[in-house]
């Protein structure tokens, strides 16, 4: 759960974790429907009847349990991994994040308050956290960020021995780390 995670991480970086949200599948659609969908793109058309995703080759606007699906699928798109599966996610989320910033979500007080009340109904916060004036405070504290200036990383791992598992490769996560505290 939470604890175990923000423990975890706080253990592995060495960076005090002073707030935690968690999105479930609802409140993770909720986003997504509020940004009025996600714009992501397929090189050729993608069925995977695990996921339930469904679309055709090209550019497809997102929303509800295609986003879901979407970032969710494995087994159909890419090479079936874990770690595709994240790669796609910060693609994805790279995506949320420029349509968000072009539509100028936070500098519009209702918009902005409308998708943090639609976000809110399933999301667990910590007690810093659990007021939308809070939350809406934080996300305008980001209002001059910009998705060129954002980076997403997967920690550094290596494969082991026999391939099925991922270990982390510590001299290059440290680094990560160093940038991250700095």
């Amino acid at each position: 759960g939470p604890t175990c995670t923000v423990a975890t991480v706080e253990r592995m970086t060495g960076i005090d974790v002073h707030h935690a949200v968690v999105v479930d599948f609802l409140g993770f659609k909720h986003v997504v429907e509020a940004l009025g969908g996600v714009d992501v793109c397929l090189t050729e058309a993608v069925y995977d009847r695990d996921s339930g995703l469904d679309l055709p080759a090209g550019w497809s606007t997102v929303t509800g349990d295609q986003a879901l699906a979407f970032v969710r699928a494995r087994k159909s798109l890419g090479d079936g991994s874990d770690i595709d599966r994240i790669q796609r996610q910060h693609q994805f989320l790279a995506s949320a994040i420029r349509q968000a910033t072009d539509r100028e979500l936070i500098l519009k007080p209702v918009t902005l308050y409308r998708m943090l009340d639609a976000a809110t109904a399933s999301l667990s916060v910590d007690p810093g956290l659990d007021q939308i004036t809070e939350m809406a405070s934080m996300a305008q504290s980001m209002r001059h960020l910009r998705p060129e200036n954002i980076s997403f990383v997967t920690m550094p791992f290596d494969y082991s021995p026999d391939g099925r598992d991922v270990l982390i490769n510590d001299a290059k996560a440290g680094e990560i780390w160093a940038a991250i505290a700095a």
